[in-house]
């Protein structure tokens, strides 16, 4: 009885132990999946825009920088995983958060400004377009009304719950 103990307790930590090796490995394959990401996407960017071969080999590592960067820049905003949820914030702590959005924007539109003097000089104005156009968002809600009867993407036009005057209850 105590062997099979001892052998079903030998298991349990082998496999505590590849577990644990398996999320290092996981974390690192994600990292390297994100910039295998960011490379296929200038490839394929590279591809639309029709480009030749040297200036293939000039826009990839800059559109790399340029979108690792932007990346950057977008995280700062996010608001650290405290365990809190919105509801138990402080004023203070929202009006941090809402400065922090600000100062990133801030940043991203410095960014762009910065990567699209380095674009120019080789790329002409639509092939720029086609770094610096906002993505379509899923369901069609970057057109007027979200592409939903009702107004601003909700049933009711405004925000969720709202009454349609475009606030919630709560204001």
């Amino acid at each position: 009885m105590k062997k099979l103990i001892f052998v079903l307790c030998a298991f349990l930590a082998l496999g505590v132990s590849a577990n644990a090796q398996s999320d290092v490995k996981k974390k690192s394959k994600e990292k390297m999946e994100r910039s295998e990401q960011v490379l296929r996407r200038a490839e394929k960017m590279a591809e639309r825009m029709k480009l030749d071969d040297a200036t293939r080999a000039w826009f990839t590592p800059i559109f790399v920088e340029y979108s690792d960067t932007l990346r950057k820049a977008m995280r700062l905003s996010r608001p650290k995983a405290e365990g809190k949820k919105e509801k138990s914030l402080t004023d203070e702590e929202v009006l941090q958060q809402i400065e922090n959005q600000l100062k990133s924007d801030e940043l991203q539109v410095s960014i762009k400004r910065t990567y699209l003097e380095k674009f120019k000089t080789r790329l002409t104005p639509k092939q720029l377009l086609l770094i610096f156009k906002r993505p379509a968002a899923p369901g069609g809600q970057n057109r007027p009304g979200g592409g939903r009867p009702g107004g601003q993407g909700f049933p009711g036009g405004g925000f969720p719950g709202g009454s349609g005057s475009g606030f919630g209850g709560d204001f």
